[in-house]
């Protein structure tokens, strides 16, 4: 019924509107590990089976938008803050832009510890988002990043490289 209703994007609409999103994703084949905290809002754009995994200890916090085009691989102990956007791909469409900017898509991965504070954006140019980083607030992540490194602004920069690696 849901998909009569909701056609090709109905599991994303069962995500997006579910009361429990950690047993949605769960029900649609989502690995998810131990200890995971998944709250409300959770969109999926784009969503093909077996493009997401998610590890242990991981909280994903409201309103986060996750671009299913690539995988995106969630490594354990890391924090995607409310309002996050993770984009696995670019296609400006059949606009007069296309020729100067043709489609283009990447996996994402968040190794372990990495936090995404709120309303950050991880483009699909990032590929990985190295251990223990931290992206602040309202950042705009578009490289790679070192690991046990807070990240700030658009784009965002290294600001601050800890020593600590505990």
């Amino acid at each position: 019924m849901y998909k009569l209703i909701y056609g090709d994007h109905c599991v994303e609409h069962l995500v997006e509107k579910a009361v429990y999103p950690r047993l949605a994703l769960k029900l649609i084949g989502v690995p998810i590990g131990n200890n995971c905290r998944i709250s409300n809002g959770l969109q999926l754009h784009n969503f093909k089976k077996g493009n997401l995994t998610i590890g242990n200890n991981v909280h994903i916090g409201k309103g986060v938008l996750l671009d299913m085009t690539e995988s995106i691989t969630i490594a354990d102990n890391c924090t995607i803050s409310m309002g996050v956007k993770i984009l696995t791909h670019m296609n400006v469409g059949d606009s007069a832009l296309r020729s100067n900017y043709p489609a283009d898509s990447s996996p994402i991965k968040l190794e372990k510890s990495v936090y995404l504070g709120a309303q950050s954006i991880v483009l699909h140019t990032t590929k990985v988002v190295s251990e223990k980083t931290l992206l602040a607030c309202n950042s705009m992540l578009d490289k790679q990043t070192n690991p046990n490194t807070v990240y700030a602004g658009n784009p965002a920069i290294a600001k601050k490289v800890n020593s600590k690696t505990s």
